[in-house]
């Protein structure tokens, strides 16, 4: 009879306990959904990102990431603490610079989702920002082989790291973040209506830190020229962590996939509330045997 995998405890601030030994102090044992979002299964995704070189079965790791990341409950907070502390930022950040833009395409999906967290945000903002932005099309330019759910997810990264930081947002305009982001707010139809929307919620961000204004103002920018659509809207869809059930089209395919229903969109509360109750119910029908 098959065994089911240990649930790790640990608390989403410090995940590490629960990961340093795989061997004991197991408190007790799960079956179920709920063994999905084990901080080993983690490891075991890690793992494939690290070496493995087909380009589906990575693919499918960062996506697998990128869904366990996508909730607000508590499990998800610990995969993204779990990424953090098992050194996962780097590797994603890695295949971020692959030429293939489904892969791209879950790997900035699952780091816009890490992003979530505080000190995920501060690294990615740290050591991720260039690689990001270099994804941006050029204004102008003609459109390279990148999807809209891609831009999005890269746009949705931004969106946290300069809301969040003022030196970020610095860093964002100095590696013509600006520039990008104002060619691709005014880029419909080239791009969807929705990641032109995205582009301008995030240089409206840019503008709310005050002590930047200066800084802009000397590259010749006022303030009009980060409001180039509403400030509102869609904000909420942009802050939200983004799930998705794969693939449905090829590779190839440069539509607006932002608006798919069976593409890339928030978990809903009544899902989350659905896997929840159920991996808690596998975890103490478990435990009562």
């Amino acid at each position: 009879m098959l065994q089911p995998l240990p649930v790790f405890t640990a608390v989403y601030e410090s995940p590490l306990s629960a990961l340093s030994d795989e061997t004991k102090d197991w408190p007790r044992m799960c079956i179920g959904p709920a063994v999905l979002w084990q901080p080993y299964v983690v490891k075991l995704y890690l793992k494939l990102l690290q070496e493995a070189s087909n380009l589906d079965t990575l693919e499918a790791s960062a996506g697998a990431i990128q869904n366990l990341a996508a909730c607000q409950f508590t499990p998800s907070a610990e995969v993204r603490a779990a990424v953090r502390v098992e050194k996962g930022l780097p590797v994603l950040v890695e295949l971020i610079r692959l030429k293939e833009d489904y892969v791209v395409c879950a790997v900035a999906t699952a780091l816009r989702n890490l992003s979530l967290d505080p000190r995920n945000r501060e690294l990615i903002g740290k050591y991720a920002l260039r690689d990001l932005i270099d994804k941006l099309p050029d204004a102008g330019a003609r459109r390279p082989p990148i999807s809209d759910q891609t831009i999005g997810a890269v746009l949705g990264i931004l969106f946290e790291v300069v809301r969040s930081s003022a030196a970020f947002t610095k860093d964002v305009h100095e590696a013509r973040g600006t520039e990008k982001l104002r060619g691709l707010a005014r880029s419909y139809p080239a791009y969807s209506h929705r990641v032109c929307k995205y582009a301008s919620q995030v240089l409206f961000m840019m503008w709310q830190h005050k002590e930047l204004h200066d800084g802009f103002k000397r590259s010749g920018l006022k303030e009009a020229d980060f409001y180039s659509g509403t400030a509102r809207g869609d904000s909420a869809t942009l802050a939200r962590p983004i799930s998705s059930q794969g693939r449905e089209r090829p590779a190839q395919a440069l539509l607006d996939d932002t608006l798919s229903s069976g593409g890339y969109g928030a978990v809903s509360d009544a899902q989350v509330s659905t896997v929840h109750v159920v991996g808690s119910k596998n975890c103490a029908k478990d435990r009562q045997n």
